[in-house]
């Protein structure tokens, strides 16, 4: 039996016009340590999905907590390691509406290592690994809307090119 925030589902963003779904997709007995997660219109429709299977099911990431922020703009959703990697850190990602892409969090903050929490319209409250303090759950509070900037839209989309990863964004497959 698996604990209550490892059961699979899905959660409507407060203006019920999306909805993100969290499917199991680990092998048998262990299908909610590795997640695929998608987000559909109201209607049902695909908009995009990612994938955190792994092909030997030890390295990839299964959903623990999931929600939507208050304002309805982003899905917010944090990962555990499907073979038990690194189980201090706690990999923390978040769908944007605006551009339908999904973000790290650890790559904006550092490495995640507690569950979050949310206050307010979209800021994100958890634990950071300072490594400079050697300070394993520094509090940190992030408001993701002022987080990416249009400058960083423009400039940080990766180490193609030689250009500099400011963020790290996640493919978010079948996307508009």
């Amino acid at each position: 039996m698996f604990p209550s925030w490892l059961k699979p589902g899905f959660t409507s963003c407060p203006h019920k016009e999306l909805e993100a779904l969290i499917i199991r997709v680990g092998r048998k007995s262990y299908e909610a340590y590795e997640s695929r997660v998608e987000i559909r219109t109201s209607r049902g429709t695909l908009l995009g999905w990612r994938s955190f299977a792994s092909q030997d099911h030890n390295h990839g990431e299964g959903v623990g907590h999931a929600e939507w922020t208050s304002d309805g703009q982003f899905f917010v959703f944090n990962t555990f390691s499907s073979g038990g990697h690194q189980p201090w850190h706690v990999a923390t990602y978040f769908y944007r509406i605006r551009d339908h892409k999904i973000y790290s969090l650890d790559a904006f903050a550092g490495p995640i290592t507690s569950e979050f929490a949310l206050e307010g319209r979209n800021t994100v409250v958890t634990t950071r690994f300072d490594f400079d303090k050697n300070n394993e759950k520094e509090t940190i509070r992030v408001t993701l809307r002022s987080l990416i900037t249009r400058r960083a839209e423009r400039h940080g989309v990766g180490p193609e090119g030689g250009q500099r990863t400011l963020y790290l964004v996640l493919p978010i497959s079948g996307c508009c």
